[in-house]
Parts: structure tokens; C-alpha cells; sequence
């Protein structure tokens, strides 16, 4: 494999194509601050943003709230059980 862009980066170019009020679900280890810049771009821009955040940093979910971000955390397969999936 080779170097792959940054997430932040491949939202901003393909946000053109989305529907004004689409849901984007950000699937991560953790929200980079790139990445996190671009969710909040994204919600600023009219988008319903969530985050699933997926192993040890999962614990950073709480602290996305205030930003206006739901995060969900899904540290172990049972996890995903409990997000109603």
C-alpha cells in the first residue's frame, strides 16, 4: 500500500457531492485534529456529523458532545451490539 491522503482532506473534496443535511458517519480510532477541523467544517456546512470511535481511544467519545458531534464508542464486538446496529 501506498501513502494515503489525509481523512480531512478526502471530506473536504467529496462534501461537493453531497446532499445539504446528509448524515456523515466518521468511523475512526480516533478523530485526528484534521479530522476532527473537517467534522466541524462539515457540521457548520449544513451536515448531521457522528462518530463511532473504535478501540482504546473510544473513550474520547464524551468529549465530542459539546463540540455537537455524537459519538459512540465500540471498544470490543459486544459493543456494537449496544448501538443498536
Amino acid at each position: 500500500l501506498g501513502a494515503s491522503p489525509e481523512p480531512g482532506r478526502v471530506l473536504e473534496a467529496e462534501k461537493e457531492g453531497w446532499s445539504w443535511g446528509a448524515l456523515v458517519v466518521l468511523i475512526a480510532p480516533a478523530l485526528s485534529v484534521g479530522l476532527l477541523r473537517s467534522a466541524m467544517g462539515l457540521r457548520s456546512s449544513g451536515f448531521d456529523v457522528k462518530a463511532v470511535l473504535v478501540g482504546r481511544a473510544a473513550g474520547e467519545a464524551e468529549s465530542l458532545d459539546p463540540l455537537g458531534i455524537a459519538a459512540m464508542a465500540v471498544r470490543s464486538e459486544a459493543d456494537i451490539h449496544g448501538l443498536g446496529i
